[in-house]
Order: structure tokens, then C-alpha cells, then sequence
């Protein structure tokens, strides 16, 4: 199942048909996912690799979810546990517009990480809040050369 120790797209796939009960491609594959009330086991795999920027990406059916509809499809899902969740929410998109010193970028990708916070706020229940909700900060900053 390794190529030369990295796994091949073909690889995870196999697995997540023996793992997962579903598999997500599309926005409109969490779409209907959460219409039909969510499986117990879920891969989504929106990208080949890195996510498209925010502002990139296709909004349709057909596209990339964003990182907001992602956390609400997982917050909805995840407060059914009876023993609570940890839901852990990353936007490494911000930090790849810092090295490209792209400021433009990166804070489109922050507000889109602001509105994904948001919703594990309003959306979660008050345990999650209280005991789980633990934003953070992208992880360095880079210095875009027109900044002082």
C-alpha cells in the first residue's frame, strides 16, 4: 500500500472503503451527507492536496466546502455524542499566504477561520464551549516586505 513511503491517493480510498462508511469528495457530497443525517463513520477528501484559498474556490455543488461548512457539518455531527467531543479545526492555508507573503490572502483565510470559530461557538453545545473550544493563532508570522 506504500509507494515509496508515502501513501497514494488510490491507497487511502481503499481504506476508507473497509473504515469509513461514506466517502466525500464535494461540497455537495457534505451536503447531502448531512441531509440524510450523517453516517457514524465519514473521510472527506475535498482536495488532491492543499485546499484553494478562500476566495478561490468553487462555491458549487461541484467545489470545495469551506472550512465553515466543514466545522458546522462536524459540530452537528459530534454533539450527538453522548460523552462529549474534542473537534480540532485548522486553517493551514493562512500560514501558506504568509510565506507568500501574500497579506491579501492570509487575512481572507483568517476571517474564513473567524467565521469556522464562530459557528463551533453558537452551533456547539455549552460543555463544548466551556471545555473544548481552544482557538489558535497560525502558528509564526512572516513580515510581507511592504510592512514596517
Amino acid at each position: 500500500m506504500l509507494n515509496s513511503g508515502h501513501w497514494r491517493r488510490y491507497d487511502i480510498l481503499v481504506v476508507a472503503i473497509f473504515v469509513f462508511s461514506r466517502y466525500l469528495q464535494t461540497s455537495g457530497d457534505l451536503r447531502k451527507w448531512r441531509s440524510d443525517g450523517g453516517t457514524e463513520h465519514v473521510l472527506g477528501l475535498f482536495a488532491p492536496s492543499h485546499m484553494d484559498y478562500e476566495p478561490d474556490r468553487e462555491a458549487g455543488d461541484g467545489g470545495q466546502p469551506s472550512l465553515t461548512e466543514m466545522t458546522e457539518a462536524a459540530v452537528e455531527h459530534l454533539s450527538r455524542a453522548p460523552a462529549g467531543f474534542f473537534l480540532m479545526v485548522e486553517s493551514g492555508r493562512i500560514d501558506h499566504a504568509h510565506h507568500d507573503n501574500s497579506a491579501r490572502r492570509a487575512l481572507e483565510e483568517t476571517l474564513e477561520f473567524e467565521r469556522a470559530v464562530q459557528v463551533g461557538v453558537y452551533r456547539g453545545s455549552q460543555p463544548f464551549l466551556f471545555n473544548r473550544l481552544s482557538p489558535s493563532p497560525p502558528s509564526h508570522r512572516r513580515r510581507c516586505p511592504w510592512w514596517t
